[in-house]
């Protein structure tokens, strides 16, 4: 049986979320699956992410009136695999069957990570235990969801400060993740991203991106308040009989999420965890 499903329209969280129901649906139901997205390559190539998924089931063209084309005669061919709402599915998969996305880093991207490091020569992915710190402050909608970079900056202080006092400059490395207005690509970031044994971020693709490549490892994710959204797909939740509310939680065993109130979250309290964290990798 076929099924197809289109993912150009997604951000970088939402293919993650599509690409692992994809990958779960094709085990458990043996399906033929073709999906159609022209921006994988350009933009974000899930293709390289999900490599053992897309190798065998994804077109890609960049002609859209051959792709709306191709769409149509899909659409009248072959079933149309619908989502329904990835941030009520999703999470629905990890709750029902102990399910979270798998994601692997190309091997292009490998070779990148061995070019990082210091002006002393060292390098990055050569530190013991890399904390990567995300401050979201380019939400493209719900901006509650935005970081206070004045809070972030004091957090990487705090973080500097324990990393000199304790004589740790040799073991632990703090990577400040770029945003989306650096001139780094964003699957150059990812690949910091994927350095990382610690991970602190928000409501964002890259923190659903760690937790793809890293579901074990410590992820602290600070969000903002989702209530609107879990009111507005309450009644899809009751209507396709999922087993959770709306969620972008990253699908991680190893999280801690803490909830801003008007962009401020309790700094000692992430910065005690973080610390708990390192402390638990140096020794472990």
């Amino acid at each position: 049986m076929f099924k197809y499903f289109d993912l150009s329209n997604h951000r970088i969280g939402d293919k993650i979320a599509a690409c692992g129901q994809l990958s779960f649906y094709k085990q458990k139901e043996n399906l033929d699956l073709i999906i159609l997205d022209p921006t994988f390559h350009s933009y974000f190539p899930c293709r390289f992410f999900f490599s053992d998924l897309y190798d065998q089931y994804i077109i890609e063209n960049e002609d859209t009136k051959q792709i709306k084309k191709l769409e149509l005669e899909l659409s009248n061919n072959y079933e149309t695999f619908s989502f329904h709402n990835l941030c009520i599915s999703t999470p629905s998969l990890k709750l029902d069957y102990g399910y979270v996305p798998k994601m692997y880093l190309p091997n292009y991207l490998k070779k990148y990570q061995n070019t990082l490091g210091l002006t002393d020569g060292r390098k990055l992915i050569d530190f013991k235990v890399k904390v990567g710190l995300h401050c979201l402050t380019d939400a493209p909608y719900n901006v509650g969801r935005n970081h206070n970079p004045e809070q972030w900056q004091m957090l990487t202080d705090m973080l500097s400060g324990y990393i000199m006092n304790n004589n740790l400059d040799d073991d632990v490395i703090i990577l400040e993740i770029p945003n989306k207005k650096s001139n780094l690509p964003v699957q150059n970031c990812m690949a910091i991203v994927e350095m990382c044994d610690i991970y602190v971020g928000g409501d964002t693709g890259f923190t659903h991106a760690f937790a793809g490549f890293h579901n074990d490892n410590p992820l602290i994710a600070i969000y903002g308040t989702n209530k609107h959204d879990v009111d507005a797909f309450r009644w899809e939740k009751e209507k396709y009989g999922y087993s959770s509310d709306w969620c972008s939680d990253p699908l991680s065993f190893n999280m801690v999420k803490y909830e801003m109130d008007n962009h401020q979250f309790n700094i000692e309290e992430v910065y005690n965890k973080i610390i708990e964290y390192i402390n638990q990798r140096l020794n472990g």
